[in-house]
């Protein structure tokens, strides 16, 4: 078999993610945490649950439209597609639209632990 570039297995991986029905449209439970509002407009985010994470981009033009005080620890809906950033060899979401969905048992287990530490003096 012969050796490919780099730059070509991240295309090729980016084609076949984006030819995927499912991944074009899909949604997406999980908790917000890493919240980042770039200076661009741009948010930068993960979702994770109790076994894995997810990273997330939400434009600068959609993000206004969403009704929700984003935040750390807020269990949310996202819908949007997978995209592949070729020349860092990363996959996303992006984000088209985001409903909450509760606050997150991972930050509220976080926040309980903090709070009986906090007691034990620690």
């Amino acid at each position: 078999m012969k050796p490919i570039r780099v730059s070509q297995i991240n295309a090729y991986v980016k084609r076949l993610l984006q030819s995927d029905p499912i991944l074009g449209n899909i949604s997406v439970i999980g908790e917000i945490s890493n919240f980042k509002l770039h200076s661009s407009g741009h948010v930068y985010f993960s979702l994770k649950d109790h076994g894995s994470r997810l990273s997330c981009f939400l434009p600068s033009d959609v993000f206004p439209k969403i009704r929700a005080d984003l935040r750390d620890g807020m269990e949310v809906v996202a819908t949007g597609y997978v995209y592949v950033f070729e020349k860092g060899g990363s996959y996303s979401l992006n984000v088209r639209e985001i409903a909450t969905y509760g606050e997150g048992g991972l930050s509220a287990a976080f926040e309980a632990l903090k709070a009986k530490l906090a007691k034990e003096g620690l």
